[in-house]
């Protein structure tokens, strides 16, 4: 007899046709069922209204278009950038932040951005607790684009200057971890 197969034979053992030896489970060749064909589908790009990306996906910061590999996390509650040296200031009696983004296509050379400060999180990190400053950035993933909070944090001791939390994901996008680089960054000329 085979060593898989799928139903158990209907005779008493010995089999007639297998010749198996008198056991409480014999199998007959002949009941052996040929697996399905199985068909492959095409990849998936959108659905039910979301988008599906993958573990890791390039993402364009605007309005620098500074197109940086980020690390998508469903979960973290809200997206992450690496913000190097970050100035907080006050301009017109509201606070700012001043931080460099790192732009791996130019020997990562510092791109830096202003933005108003929206409000502060309190990140808890290796047992320690962060103040970290909350902006408003537009990210681009593919055909997504949209406006988030993004806290400023120094991830330079990470793989990715970028992790996409459940803020830019939700209600658009589905994460399939099999996945990588499923969408194709799109900058605009300035």
């Amino acid at each position: 007899c085979e060593t898989l197969k799928v139903r158990y034979c209907e005779q008493p053992p010995p089999c007639a046709e297998c010749s198996a030896p008198p056991t409480v489970e014999s199998f007959c060749p002949a009941a052996v069922v040929e697996p399905p064909e199985v068909v492959l589908q095409q990849p998936l790009s959108a659905l039910d209204d979301k988008w599906v990306i993958g573990q890791v996906e390039n993402v364009v910061l605007l309005p620098s278009n500074l197109i940086l590999p980020a690390r998508i996390d469903t979960g973290a509650s809200l997206t992450s950038i690496n913000a190097q040296d970050m100035t907080i200031f006050e301009r017109d009696g509201d606070s700012w932040a001043r931080f460099a983004l790192l732009n791996p296509d130019k020997d990562n050379a510092p791109v830096y951005i202003e933005r108003p400060v929206e409000r502060y999180v309190d990140i808890r990190s290796g047992g320690i607790n962060h103040d970290r400053p909350v902006v408003k950035m537009t990210l681009v993933i593919g055909d997504l684009e949209e406006q988030i909070e993004v806290t400023l944090a120094d991830r330079s001791a990470y793989v990715y200057q970028v992790l996409v939390g459940r803020n830019f994901l939700r209600d658009r996008a589905i994460v399939d971890v099999s996945e990588k680089f499923t969408g194709k960054p799109e900058v605009s000329s300035p």
